[in-house]
């Protein structure tokens, strides 16, 4: 009886001093053969399918429809300046409808005469890279006649692009003047490849004024893009 009680002290002590590892939660893994969940070894204790090779995929990037070599940088968070609140939809300018990559919403704003505060966004992004900025400037909705809006309606026309870096107070700070007319593509700006980026602020300087709508400032899509190839982001959600 003395033997067995020393025997089991002896096996507590090597416990506490060598405990037994569990797996680790991020290595177990769902079989993509038969959905069977809490595996950590080779094979799928159900199906016996093997498990699947690690994935070289950013999950901070998504791949943009049609393009190979470029991505889009997503953005965790976005703020604003004010903006016009429409009445059934309080929100339906907001300016997070400037990055939801669809023509028929779009960022909306005052432009004030001489006001000192411009229109800006902020895109928050914590740490990724930035080599250009897509545009797809003005109102691209159409009027309740189907009519076009774009030349109604002020849209950018000078705006400052400022590089937030989580390591250091300076930002990089750059200047474009958008284009006038509308096109049925992307405006693409070459920023310049920026590291560990966390933040990329745009501020409006002026604009183009509207033929009805002259101080109603309109910007459909802004796309932060990393030069890098498709299959190293996650599938597009559109």
């Amino acid at each position: 009886m003395m033997l067995n009680k020393r025997f089991y002290l002896l096996i507590l002590t090597l416990l506490l001093v060598f405990p037994l590892s569990a797996p680790a939660e991020s290595d177990y893994w769902i079989c993509p053969e038969c959905g069977q969940g809490a595996n950590n070894g080779n094979y799928c204790t159900n199906c016996a399918a093997p498990s699947p090779a690690p994935s070289d995929v950013n999950d901070n990037l998504t791949q943009i429809p049609g393009e190979t070599d470029h991505v889009m940088v997503d953005i965790l968070r976005i703020d604003g300046s004010s903006f016009v609140k429409a009445k059934k939809n309080k929100y339906l300018y907001a300016p997070e409808k400037a990055c939801d990559e669809d023509e028929s919403t779009c960022w909306q704003f005052t432009a004030k005469k001489n006001a000192e505060e411009k229109g800006w966004l902020s895109l928050i992004i914590e740490g990724e890279d930035v080599d250009e900025i897509w545009i797809r400037n003005g109102n691209r909705i159409p009027g309740s006649k189907g009519k076009d809006q774009y030349l109604q309606y002020a849209r950018p026309k000078e705006i400052q692009v400022l590089f937030d870096y989580p390591d250091r107070e300076q930002m990089d700070i750059m200047e474009f003047t958008l284009s006038e007319e509308k096109t049925d593509s992307w405006e693409k700006l070459d920023v310049g490849r920026h590291e560990n980026v966390y933040s990329v602020w745009i501020v409006i300087r002026s604009v183009y004024k509207g033929t009805k709508k002259a101080n109603i400032v309109c910007l459909s899509d802004v796309m932060l893009v990393q030069r890098a190839p498709a299959e190293k982001a996650n599938p597009p959600w559109r």
